[in-house]
């Protein structure tokens, strides 16, 4: 459910974290409905990376002709699903201090990336946007996705 900003930076990365666990359930969820479809698609790939699985996916659906029709788009939606776990991770994985009498500071994990402010609206808003996330990712592996392999199946059999 979309959370309203507090003003509570801890609260704020809990909230990011959540909601991020559930995206990655979700593109585990499509995963799963093309490896149950195609024998050849290796299942190691669930023990990757989110933004190798997201890449994993892309690849399949480009390989079988399926980014046209219902699919129209939906590698796009993947980038942008991809961005926003890469904002999650600099969060996650970055660190928050308080400085006593000025702005709160999140020092990225990463070498080289810019100290910046540590902001609870940002943190609400990635919340948020990651939990908008999980709708479109599920209507793909529960209707979308599987919906179309069962009709390929069918067409297979027919031919048969």
């Amino acid at each position: 459910m979309p959370v309203k900003n507090d003003g509570d930076l801890i609260h704020g990365v809990g909230y990011v974290a959540v909601y991020a666990a559930y995206v990655e359930e979700a593109i585990e969820e499509v995963i799963k409905v093309i490896l149950a479809s195609d024998s050849t698609a290796d299942d190691n790939i669930l023990k990757q990376q989110v933004s190798k699985q997201i890449k994993f996916i892309k690849d399949w659906l480009k390989e079988k002709n399926l980014l046209g029709g219902q699919f129209q788009g939906f590698d796009q939606y993947l980038d942008y699903v991809k961005n926003l776990m890469e904002k999650r991770n600099e969060i996650i994985h970055g660190r928050i201090y308080a400085v006593p009498g000025s702005v709160d500071i999140l020092k990225p994990a990463r070498p080289g990336m810019p100290e910046r402010k540590a902001d609870s609206a940002e943190l609400y808003d990635l919340a948020n946007d990651l939990y908008s996330l999980l709708a479109p990712l599920n209507m793909v592996s529960m209707f979308r996705l599987a919906q179309h392999i069962r009709d390929q199946k069918k067409i297979s059999d027919q031919s048969l």
